[in-house]
């Protein structure tokens, strides 16, 4: 018997038919492929523009937390900056309580005794200068203040010594020797007590010694030099330096005082070189010319204040660079016109001698300036300022004084 043979069936699926295509094939097959191609690369596009735009985003958020550190960081150091700004301007509000040592027992004959304080209200050692000096410092910004009053009282003080060593040239020698010494004695009270010299007393006696001393010599020596001037500075300073001496036990700072001495004892002999001038045939005319010269710098230069006060000279100094530039240059000017009008003198020598007396007095009238800011800033005592204004036009007009003298001499009555 036969075995009937098993069917085997053949998928269709992967066989084409007859007549029939297989996908992908036709006419149509190939706009289809492009199609497929742009939206692989539009698609694509927006992929790569996707990944651009989130890095930006990253970049961008990156930056922002930098800047952000920046300006944390810069607030930090400004904090600690004003920090240890206001540690240096207010040193004994942090400072702890000293500790003092115990009292030891004195000699018996000291024991049940006060000490007696300075007559002066000084402290007597330099821990108790220190300590009120860092207690009554006073603010920076209130130094370097202007002050409109202050300027004109300086002004107007500058003015008025001008104009009284001016007129006073055209009386006789003994009577401008007395204008003189009144104005000796002006510039000795504001340097002892102004400056709070030590030893107040001997510091003035041996001012008012040297400023008499050297207006006779000025008046009465056989001939119109500075040499016997000389010897009424050296004879003064010894005379303050005995003085130092017979202080008793009670002297305090000893070589601060001495060193007053010194100052006031050049300045007031300074003050005093103009009525060795008026002596000269044609001093009178160029002492007018000079002195015209520091007058009008020092009031120029304190009147330009008002309005020109930037740029400053210093930050704590209430002076501005603009009034001593002008203050010079109409001095100069000043004395160029005098030497005009005046008879016996050149334009041309008056100005040039006119330049250097004008910027020497407006320059030591700013170094005053300087000066008593250092010492307010230490610490001292602000409340007599007007003793401590008129101190530069004080000192002003004895450093313009001798130079006034030599250059007249030299360049406006020997014609050198």
């Amino acid at each position: 018997m036969t075995q009937p043979v098993p069917r085997v069936e053949t998928p269709t699926a992967d066989v084409p038919v007859v007549g029939q295509q297989p996908p992908g094939w036709g006419p149509d097959a190939p706009a289809r492929s492009k199609r497929q191609t742009r939206a692989e690369r539009k698609r694509e596009a927006e992929r790569q523009r996707l990944e651009e735009e989130q890095r930006l985003e990253e970049q961008r958020r990156l930056e922002q937390q930098r800047l952000e550190q920046q300006r944390l960081e810069q607030q930090r150091l400004e904090q600690q900056r004003l920090e240890e700004q206001h540690r240096r301007e207010r040193p004994a509000e942090r400072r702890p309580p000293e500790r003092r040592p115990p009292e030891r027992p004195g000699p018996p004959e000291s024991q049940g005794k006060q000490v007696a304080p300075d007559r002066q209200g000084v402290p007597q050692t330099a821990a108790e200068r220190q300590r009120v000096a860092e207690v009554a410092r006073p603010d920076t910004a209130t130094v370097g203040k202007f002050s409109i009053g202050r300027s004109g009282f300086t002004a107007a003080l500058a003015g008025l010594l001008t104009v009284t060593l001016i007129f006073g040239s055209r009386l006789d020698h003994v009577a401008y020797a007395g204008v003189c010494l009144a104005i000796q004695a002006l510039f000795v009270a504001a340097w002892t007590w102004g400056g709070r010299s030590p030893g107040p007393y001997v510091v003035a006696g041996a001012g008012l010694v040297a400023a008499a001393g050297a207006d006779v010599t000025a008046v009465y020596s056989a001939e119109a030099s500075l040499a016997p001037l000389g010897y009424v500075v050296a004879g003064a300073f010894v005379l303050g330096v005995i003085g130092q001496l017979v202080r008793g036990e009670g002297r305090t700072r000893v070589t601060e005082s001495i060193g007053a001495v010194a100052v006031v004892t050049v300045g007031v002999v300074a003050l005093a070189t103009p009525i060795l001038l008026s002596r000269y045939p044609a001093g009178t005319e160029a002492l007018l010319a000079c002195l015209l010269a520091a007058g009008v710098g020092l009031v120029v230069a304190r009147l330009s204040d008002l309005v020109l006060r930037t740029p400053r000279v210093s930050e704590h100094v209430p002076r501005g660079a603009p009034g001593v530039v002008l203050g010079g240059m109409v001095g100069t000017a000043a004395a160029g016109w005098a030497g005009s009008v005046l008879v016996g003198l050149s334009p041309g020598v008056a100005a040039m001698a006119g330049v250097v007396v004008a910027v020497a007095a407006v320059l030591a009238d700013l170094g005053m300036v300087f000066a008593e800011t250092g010492r307010l800033l230490a610490g001292e005592d602000a409340s007599r300022w007007m003793v401590r204004a008129a101190l530069g036009p004080l000192v002003a007009l004895a450093v313009a004084a001798p130079a006034a003298y030599l250059l007249s001499v030299l360049m406006l009555v020997k014609n050198f």
